[in-house]
């Protein structure tokens, strides 16, 4: 699944600020927070997403893609999850590039119990000028059998490049096994396309080195991966038996309530709450039925509409003590209907031609059809893409919120211990912020995560002078991401209260 061509990066990343910033359950002055940031050259994120549940689309990465991921997109079937790689490298350290350019909000620096903090709408400018390493990065295994690549964005640089910044970016479908064939002399076989991921891999990191245009504003590292010791990561595994629990109401894919009681839920995408819930269950293989439109997403429900303001997350505990374990709760802002990723070129139908133009009985356009190259520009009108709308003019559930409005995340770093108990209270200054500017959406990202400091050969910048931009943050993540339901800024109001 290439989608290089309709990706976007929002915002150039994120931003981390002191203000309004604290742990729960202390004081709000910032030096309670942890240390100061640590410097780094750039920051390489390498992710594996489920998405596990319904109303959820690519534009939880960060991408201007809405579409719901679902059986409808590209032919996928349960478990869906995506690849995701993103890198920035720049010509002197900056400070915690991980929390600035990240696509996963990064948790408090506290390791001896659970912890959490609050972001009001992260968003960064790029701090350094970029550097150029050449047209890829790529990660692989020693036997070549699991490898991901990112692109160079620009991938060729356009004839006034004054205001080129360079990045690496890429997005698949998950391929779990590669797809093997067999050698024309029928000897053996041979890898046609890799494995894209694989749980508790271990992956190398490289790059070909490159240099820019002269014109361009960037710089670069001539030199390629091999000229360094190799650097390697291992993938974190996968959270096994991620339940969640809860005593209150259960939310459908459309809206639909259910009677307050005490559910649980296995966190994946085919599921359904109930009273006798079993969190064993969650370990075991999904069974994924043939019908499969008849089966949406699982939505799931909040603190803000729980009896007692908490839900329960529950897992395996791992025995790696290396991987982190992050839950993250994002607050999505409203939908603008007028901005450019959500409207489409259209033309109004001129009804009294219909019956000449569609006498092959095929179904009669009302109102508009889509825009054709041979139409008279003047006669295109850009209107709000009508397959993001419900039959009675409302949004479809992946744009309960727009995915590229964080209004506030709550970032908490767990123990990884099996459990965790959300409550309002972890959320009070989020929701409050997020009643205040008429959030219309939420979603969780609950992951784990490993990390390499790589050292990379010196920068060339655009002086022509050597720099050496110390080491390089990389970051492999594997995340179960899921939606709450949420009815309008109502349900924070009744959260804060």
């Amino acid at each position: 699944m290439h989608l290089l061509a309709l990706l976007t990066l929002l915002s150039c990343g994120r931003e981390i600020s002191e203000t309004g910033v604290k742990l729960v359950g202390v004081g709000s002055h910032p030096d309670e927070i942890g240390p100061e940031p640590d410097y780094y050259g750039g920051y390489i994120e390498y992710d594996y997403v489920h998405f596990a549940g319904g109303g959820l689309s690519l534009g939880g990465l960060g991408l201007v893609l809405y579409d719901e991921v679902g059986i409808g997109l590209n032919g996928f079937v349960p478990p869906y999850a995506a690849i995701y790689g993103l890198a920035f490298v720049f010509d002197e350290q900056v400070p915690a590039p991980d929390a600035h350019h990240g696509n996963i909000g990064v948790g408090p620096d506290v390791t001896d119990r659970d912890a959490c903090w609050t972001n009001y709408e992260p968003f960064s400018y790029l701090m350094a000028s970029t550097v150029e390493m050449g047209d890829h990065l790529s990660f692989s295994n020693d036997d070549g059998s699991v490898e991901f690549e990112l692109g160079r964005n620009p991938q060729i640089y356009p004839p006034d490049a004054q205001d080129v910044f360079v990045y690496y970016i890429e997005v698949q479908a998950h391929h779990a096994e590669p797809l093997d064939a067999w050698l024309p002399d029928q000897s053996g076989t041979q890898v046609l396309r890799p494995a894209n991921w694989r749980h508790g891999e271990t992956m190398q990191l490289s790059y070909p080195g490159g240099i820019p245009p002269r014109e361009a504003p960037v710089s670069s590292i001539p030199l390629p991966s091999s000229s360094q010791d190799p650097q390697s990561i291992t993938l974190p595994t996968q959270t096994s038996g991620l339940a969640l629990s809860w005593n209150g109401p259960t939310y459908t894919s459309a809206g639909a309530v259910g009677d307050p009681a005490e559910y649980g839920t296995c966190v994946r995408y085919l599921g359904e709450p109930t009273t006798d819930f079993d969190a064993g269950t969650c370990a075991e293989p999904m069974d994924i039925p043939m019908d499969l439109e008849e089966y949406p997403g699982q939505i799931y429900t909040g603190p803000w509409d729980a009896s007692d303001g908490s839900v329960t997350f529950n897992w395996e505990a791992g025995d790696n003590p290396d991987e982190v374990v992050t839950l993250n709760v994002r607050f999505l802002g409203p939908v603008d209907r007028q901005e450019d990723s959500f409207v489409i070129a259209q033309v109004a139908v001129d009804e009294s031609t219909i019956e000449d133009e569609w006498s092959s009985g095929e179904p009669i356009p009302q109102g508009y059809r889509d825009a054709l190259a041979c139409d008279d520009p003047d006669d295109v009108v850009w209107n709000f893409d009508p397959t993001y709308e419900t039959s009675d003019g409302g949004l479809v559930t992946a744009l309960q919120g727009d995915p590229s409005k964080n209004l506030a995340e709550v970032s908490c770093r767990l123990m990884d211990d099996g459990e965790f108990t959300l409550t309002n209270e972890h959320l009070q200054r989020a929701l409050q912020y997020a009643s205040t500017k008429d959030a219309e959406g939420a979603v969780f990202y609950f992951s784990r995560s490993t990390d390499l400091d790589a050292t990379v050969p010196p920068v060339k910048d655009q002086g022509n002078m050597k720099r050496d931009i110390g080491e390089v943050k990389v970051r492999a993540h594997t995340v179960e991401m899921g939606r709450f339901w949420v009815s309008g800024s109502e349900s924070f109001e009744q959260g804060v209260n």
